[in-house]
């Protein structure tokens, strides 16, 4: 090992940009702006995990798409075995890869990202989407001319053209009860029933909202300027409602522009996980009551939970032999927590991910 490596000061990792591959350190002088560089209006930051065939899908849409002036495209690969890196380099050589050895969560890998990026807006999206029409320059535009807006998202679709819920409301005791009742379900346009996700959102216009989806999450640059854009106790799921939650303390709305639209294919990476996955989304929404409303109301906000989890724990006993044991452990969680509170404050890394030995996805 050479000397000016013994003590690195940043993980060593593998960059490509140009079809050229580099290490981190050795990266972090050419993205420095050249006096002379033109600034981006704005850069797309995109974390893959085992989803080649959905990020080429992606990466072709957003070159159709038409873009606003000057962009930039940041991946950001999250230990993928399906061949993501190589399929970036060979096919999108324009793109600034950056390759995690492990799976390190969606806000470090989003994060890693965003200390890249160099645009004036800055875009976090899913892997699993693809742009429709001109919904970036839609969504920079309003930025533009909103100066009270912080952040925006836009109307997600299905495949077949339904759409799915775009915005929802902060983690709040009222909808984690209606969830525990399964009326957000029986009801997913009602606006009482299904509260936390405003009814499925209707709307024609734009509207301020608590959040967006972070499936397609734009917002100026510097928004939430000296802290991390995105909290690392969350390693998937809830992050977004964190940020937009952060951005509120801080005078910034957040608006959802339904007339930019994107297509989702809900759940990308998480499909081949979906017991871990809805695991995942708890704990990232119990770390939030924890760190905004306290371990009084985070306890709460588990008891709730743990009502959700019971019976699901149980049909998996009898009905889903291989999902019992994740079933299982995600209801000792759930108990050990009721007796131990600062289990929900996390942060949480899953040891089964973040093995290199582990399956992902």
């Amino acid at each position: 090992m050479s000397p000016d490596r013994r003590e690195p000061r940043i993980p060593v990792a593998l960059c490509t940009r140009n079809g050229e591959r580099f290490l981190e350190a050795e990266l972090e002088s050419l993205a420095t702006p050249r006096a002379n560089a033109m600034t981006p209006r704005l850069t797309i930051v995109i974390v893959s995990w085992n989803t080649r065939e959905l990020l080429r899908a992606c990466l072709a849409s957003l070159e159709r798409a038409p873009q606003p002036a000057e962009r930039e495209v940041i991946v950001v690969d999250n230990g993928s075995r399906d061949g993501t890196p190589r399929m970036v380099r060979e096919e999108f050589p324009g793109v600034l890869l950056l390759v995690n050895e492990l799976n390190e969560g969606f806000a470090r890998a989003v994060n890693r990202g965003a200390r890249r990026a160099r645009g004036r807006y800055l875009l976090l999206l899913n892997s699993d989407t693809e742009i429709v029409g001109d919904a970036l320059s839609a969504c920079a535009r309003y930025l533009d001319g909103h100066p009270e807006a912080a952040a925006v998202g836009c109307r997600l679709l299905y495949p077949d053209g339904r759409r799915q819920s775009s915005c929802f409301r902060f983690p709040n005791l009222r909808g984690l009860l209606l969830q525990a009742l399964y009326l957000p379900r029986l009801f997913p346009h009602h606006p009482v029933w299904n509260f936390g996700r405003y009814g499925q959102a209707r709307w024609s216009e734009p509207r301020r909202v608590d959040c967006v989806m972070g499936s397609f999450l734009m917002l100026r640059a510097g928004a939430v300027a000296g802290e991390p854009l995105l909290d690392e106790g969350y390693f998937l799921y809830a992050e977004e409602a964190d940020l937009c939650y952060r951005l509120a303390l801080r005078g910034g709305a957040t608006v959802y522009l339904p007339g930019a639209e994107i297509v989702h294919r809900h759940g990308g990476s998480s499909r081949a996980v979906p017991v871990w996955a809805a695991h995942a989304s708890r704990r990232g929404t119990l770390r939030f009551f924890y760190k905004w409303r306290g371990p009084g109301i985070a306890w709460l906000a588990n008891a709730l939970m743990l009502a959700e989890v019971l019976p699901r724990a149980a049909a998996a006993a009898v009905l889903r032999r291989g999902e019992r044991a994740a079933r299982h452990r995600a209801l000792a969680f759930h108990l050990r927590a009721l007796v131990r509170p600062r289990l929900l404050a996390g942060p949480w890394e899953p040891p089964e991910l973040a093995s290199p030995e582990a399956p992902r996805g």
